[in-house]
């Protein structure tokens, strides 16, 4: 299908455009995809407690929420494909069922393994979810309806990303960290039974030719290699292997997982290219590329990914071992994201009617960078929370008119046959981007905070084999040493009356490291933005 053909059948009638209660079907669709962003944000907050309860290391507090976007990101062309053959609806409810199971296991894991395994099966279930719930929406609505949709879709996603923390911080304080997982359960029940009852069974673009099960493996194994190199670099050695004794060979796995990774994404391309030249079955229709639109919007929209969660994974840490607050208190601090979220969402579609999406999306993007930027110079150990708040809440607001508008922009020349792929493909752009994300600022926060904490105490009278010991603690617990060492009462090493110093020390060296990890996310933003201006002007929509 050429950009002509699929700018045409762009133009057709909605499948469901005489639903009787279309309104009542977006509710519940938005509470469907609020399910699955909070999910992923939900236990930043929580990921301090959680380490210590479980005993975690960074590497795998790392893969506890990298994990769950890693499987979400390698399903969700595949599923898209699925719901446009067997009803949007059906994979829908299928993708509910999975997640409620898989959070029962994760609220009653007292093991990493367990847990681990649980969040990969919620990224199953949220792959199942995410992109169902948009081309439900955009096969739905047509003209200025799909307009307010697309905005009340991605509002969702900005604002119950911010939402997530606040949540977290409020169950893990007043209850257990478990019912952060746990209260989807009842939630999960509830949408289930509204999208039976409210939501169409809408279908795509039929495919005649089976499954592309190379397109599958090529793409998940090549997604799976190049997060494992990017976490596991820092453990495992990024050239030559770190600890020796496990293996003989000169070369770390990490450049191998890389190579690996180029070689699988690079056949994956080609593969998807050939799958359509000879009219066989693919995961990627490679056409949709076509449209400008399309393929400059989804890379935008993989750079905010990028910017967002690696805030959302770095900045809790600080918090809660740096500025040593609760759970609570952090998840209130960054709720302040969803306080600005919440404020774009009202005026993302006003300002999109009087300019143009891609104006409003450009301007979000701005917003973000610049505030991401100003956190970054300003963080020390002794910031201002209100400096930190201030900053997030022009964050949110800028996400909040980035991402209802870039959506929009995004499936705009989308024809609703090939929605469901569409709507796999952006979601999938942002699920790679939010992996991405995660591993590259906790790679560069750890980095950061280990070459500043090396040293760092040597003015401190303590023993040499104590001061060392304690200064390699602070980066693979994440900086929970440092929180640790306020109610050691000497316990740790350090005599009671050098405590203080020994914490301030660290604390300004865990900050300077959190503060170059914010210049990663502030960069990413940077990017998202740039890359709108090689987005067509959005045309406003005709019709109702």
């Amino acid at each position: 299908m050429t950009p002509t053909s699929l700018k045409s059948a762009s133009t057709a009638p909605s499948q469901s455009s005489t639903l009787a209660h279309p309104w009542i079907a977006l509710v519940f669709l938005s509470l469907a995809l609020s399910l699955i962003v909070m999910d992923g944000t939900i236990i930043n907050v929580s990921l301090p407690t959680i380490m210590r309860d479980l005993e975690l290391t960074f590497t795998q507090a790392q893969w506890l929420t990298t994990s769950y976007a890693l499987i979400f990101s390698a399903l969700l062309i595949t599923v898209g494909r699925l719901a446009d053959n067997w009803g949007r609806r059906n994979i829908l409810l299928a993708g509910i069922a999975i997640f409620v199971i898989a959070s029962i296991i994760a609220g009653t894991a007292r093991t990493f393994t367990p847990l681990l395994i649980a969040r990969f099966l919620q990224g199953t279930g949220a792959a199942a979810v995410s992109p169902t719930t948009l081309s439900t929406v955009n096969a739905t609505f047509t003209g200025k309806r799909r307009m307010i949709a697309f905005a009340v879709w991605g509002s969702v996603i900005s604002g119950m990303a911010a939402v997530g923390p606040l949540l977290g911080g409020w169950i893990t304080t007043s209850t257990t960290w478990p019912w952060i997982f746990l209260i989807n359960v009842p939630i999960g029940i509830i949408v289930a039974l509204g999208c039976i009852f409210f939501v169409p069974n809408t279908y795509g673009e039929r495919s005649e030719h089976g499954f592309d099960a190379g397109g599958f493996i090529t793409s998940s194994i090549g997604f799976a290699a190049l997060v494992y190199a990017l976490i596991q670099g820092r453990d495992l050695g990024w050239w030559k292997p770190i600890n020796e004794d496990w293996t003989s060979w000169p070369l770390s796995p990490v450049p191998l997982a890389a190579a690996l990774a180029a070689v699988l994404l690079g056949f994956f391309i080609w593969w998807e290219r050939r799958q359509l030249r000879v009219d066989g079955p693919h995961l990627l229709n490679l056409n949709l590329f076509k449209l400008r639109s399309f393929s400059a919007g989804n890379v935008a929209a993989a750079a905010i990914s990028v910017g967002e969660f690696g805030l959302l994974f770095a900045l809790p840490l600080y918090l809660q071992n740096v500025r040593m607050l609760t759970p609570l208190q952090s998840g209130g601090v960054l709720a302040a994201m969803a306080a600005g979220a919440f404020i774009a969402g009202g005026s993302a579609s006003p300002l999109g009617r009087l300019f143009s999406a891609t104006w409003v999306a450009r301007a979000g993007l701005a917003i973000e960078s610049i505030a991401v930027f100003s956190l970054a110079i300003s963080l020390t150990a002794h910031t201002p929370i209100a400096v930190i708040v201030t900053a997030l809440v022009a964050y949110g607001f800028g996400l909040g008119l980035a991402s209802a508008q870039l959506t929009s922009v995004i499936l705009v020349d989308v024809p609703p046959s090939t929605s469901g792929q569409a709507s796999a493909t952006q979601s999938t752009t942002r699920q790679v981007g939010t992996a991405l994300g995660i591993a590259l600022v906790a790679t560069f926060l750890a980095a950061s905070v280990n070459s500043q904490v090396q040293g760092s105490l040597d003015d401190v009278p303590l023993p040499e084999q104590a001061r060392h010991g304690i200064e390699a603690s602070v980066a693979p617990s994440a900086g929970a040493s440092i929180r640790a060492l306020t109610d050691s009462d000497g316990s740790e090493g350090v005599p009671a009356e050098l405590t203080d110093e020994v914490i301030d020390k660290l604390s300004e060296a865990f900050s300077v490291g959190t503060s170059r990890a914010m210049g990663v996310a502030g960069a990413a933003l940077g990017l998202g933005c740039a890359l709108t201006f090689f987005l067509p002007g959005a045309r406003k929509p005709s019709g109702e």
